[in-house]
């Protein structure tokens, strides 16, 4: 602590950090997070990336101080720190810290997706599903999801089996999805946990045609409040898709009931689609209760 202490009097940056370190983690010093933010500020102030990021998530548990979490998750982002590019993006997309931004949410996400990161390929192709602040395409979506799939990322996996199952820039292909939904249901993604469940049913393997199919949909989601048959006709009504037309407003329905279920991703949806488009004439659904219907989850898990 001594060659510590002389180190930081000389402004040794990685001493700086170090100290940080310590009185943040109650190791060899008692914690205190108040000595911790101090030094980790003075090496993030003069440009240590992992000062910057360490420093952004201490003042990100403390939520009274999102924007300066904001402030320092940009400053690593900006030097190409894949976690910071991600969690901005977040905050953006969330409006926490910052205004809700969705060029922003897509610029970071689109940053880290380039660099190779699992977490920033998911999440741009999750841009690329619901077309974000960047042209809508399936195709795309399903290239990214696959990088970010082959990395083990959960979320990614999920998507895939959703887009195999019903047909969502690709050809339906039941096994694949299944295969897909495993991976993620090993790692207990929740989704995928009770989608693998629902398509493993004997029920559900015995369908072939894709008008047998909806109607089974309809069937578990109505009388069996299916939060995995629910989700799946809200992307058909959104996408189009299994001879259904499009109706954004069936879809957000749909995933209003499944985000009550606790359904991460048809509550990511209906977060989306509820921000961009405002309820239609005559309907007894105002902007605010469809806020209020997406807030009933508990909120996604951050990027990692």
């Amino acid at each position: 602590m001594e060659l510590l202490h002389d180190a930081v009097q000389n402004l040794d940056i990685s001493a700086e950090m170090e100290l940080g370190l310590l009185h943040g983690s109650n190791m060899l010093l008692p914690r205190s997070q108040r000595l911790s933010n101090h030094w980790l500020l003075k090496a993030a102030k003069r440009g240590r990336v992992e000062a910057q990021w360490r420093l952004a998530i201490a003042y990100y548990a403390e939520r009274e101080h999102y924007a300066e979490a904001a402030f320092w998750f940009r400053e690593a982002a900006m030097q190409g720190n894949t976690y910071s590019q991600n969690r901005l993006a977040w905050m953006y997309d969330n409006g926490e810290g910052v205004e809700q931004d969705d060029a922003q949410t897509t610029y970071w996400y689109r940053q880290a997706a380039l660099k190779g990161d699992a977490a920033g390929e998911n999440n741009y192709a999750w841009m690329l599903d619901l077309g974000q602040c960047v042209e809508q395409s399936d195709t795309e979506a399903l290239a990214w999801y696959h990088k970010s799939a082959a990395q083990g990322f959960m979320n990614a996996q999920f998507s895939l089996g959703s887009m195999y199952e019903l047909g969502q820039g690709v050809e339906r292909d039941d096994e694949k999805a299944l295969d897909w939904y495993a991976k993620a249901d090993e790692q207990i993604e929740q989704d995928a946990v009770v989608h693998y469940r629902t398509m493993s049913s004997e029920a559900r393997r015995a369908l072939s045609t894709d008008s047998e199919l909806v109607d089974w949909y309809r069937q578990q989601a109505e009388t069996e409040s299916s939060s995995a048959a629910q989700y799946n006709l809200g992307l058909l009504y959104e996408k189009g898709l299994l001879g259904i037309s499009k109706d954004i407003y069936q879809a957000m329905d749909w995933y209003r009931k499944a985000s009550k279920q606790h359904h991460e991703n048809a509550r990511q949806r209906l977060n989306f689609y509820s921000r961009k488009y405002p309820s239609p004439p005559g309907s007894s659904l105002s902007s605010s209760s469809a806020a209020e219907a997406t807030s009933q989850t508990l909120p996604k898990e951050q990027p990692a």
